[in-house]
C-alpha cells in the first residue's frame, strides 16, 4: 500500500524549490523602444534641416533627395522628399520604365477634435473594420509625444508603404515613407527614414 502521506511530505519541497527557481529567473521585458529614439540614431553631418515656421516643426533629411513643398497652409500641408535611385535597373510601371523612387511624405492635416494619435487614425474606420486596423497599430514615440506606426497601402511592383501619425493639439502630422521600386529593394532606404523620424521636433 502506498503511503500517500509520506510520498506528499517528499514533494513540498520539490515544489518549494522549483517556485524559488522560477521566480531567479529573468524577466521578458514587454516594452518596445521606438525606431525613432534619437538616442540610438546618428545623423550625417551633411544631412538638410527642414523647418516649417507656419506648423512649428522641423526635421533632418539626406542631401541629395529633392525636397518639394506642395501645399503651406494653415489648414493643410504637404512636403515631399524624393530620390530617384539611378543605382538600379529601370522598372516598369503601367506598360512605362522608370526609374525607382522613393519617398518621404511629410503632411499637417487639421485635428479638429484634438484626438490622439491612435484615435485620430481609428476615426476614418468604420466600427466592423476597426477591430483589424487597431491590430496593425503599433504605439511608439516621436518628438517626445505618444504616435503610431501603421501599414499605409502598397505600391503595384513594390511593398506596402509605413506611415507615422503624430497628434499635437488640434493638428496631426504624418510621416509617410513609400517606394516605386522593386518589392526586394522597397525597404532599401528605411534606415534613412528612421534617422528623419529621430530628428522630427517641435520648435514651439
Amino acid at each position: 500500500m502506498i503511503n500517500f502521506r509520506k510520498k506528499f511530505t517528499y514533494l513540498i519541497p520539490l515544489v518549494l524549490l522549483s517556485l524559488a527557481l522560477t521566480a531567479c529567473l529573468p524577466k521578458k521585458s514587454t516594452s518596445t523602444t521606438s525606431t525613432s529614439d534619437s538616442a540610438t540614431q546618428t545623423i550625417p553631418d551633411n544631412w538638410t534641416t527642414y523647418k516649417n515656421t507656419l506648423h512649428n516643426f522641423s526635421f533632418k533629411h539626406p542631401s541629395d533627395w529633392n525636397i518639394e513643398v506642395i501645399t503651406d497652409t494653415a489648414n493643410f500641408t504637404s512636403v515631399i522628399i524624393k530620390k530617384d535611385d539611378t543605382t538600379q535597373e529601370d522598372l516598369e510601371m503601367y506598360t512605362e520604365m522608370i526609374t525607382p523612387q522613393y519617398s518621404i511624405n511629410v503632411t499637417v492635416n487639421q485635428n479638429k477634435k484634438s484626438l490622439s494619435s491612435k484615435d485620430f487614425y481609428l476615426d476614418n474606420f468604420s466600427e466592423s473594420s476597426r477591430a483589424k486596423a487597431t491590430q496593425d497599430i503599433e504605439e511608439i514615440t516621436i518628438a517626445g509625444l505618444p504616435a503610431i506606426k501603421y501599414p499605409e497601402g502598397a505600391a503595384p511592383s513594390s511593398g506596402p508603404s509605413t506611415g507615422i501619425l503624430i497628434t499635437k493639439g488640434n493638428k496631426a502630422f504624418r510621416l509617410i515613407y513609400s517606394a516605386l521600386a522593386y518589392k526586394e529593394t522597397h525597404l532599401k532606404f528605411m534606415p534613412e527614414f528612421e534617422t528623419l523620424l529621430s530628428s522630427f521636433i517641435f520648435t514651439n
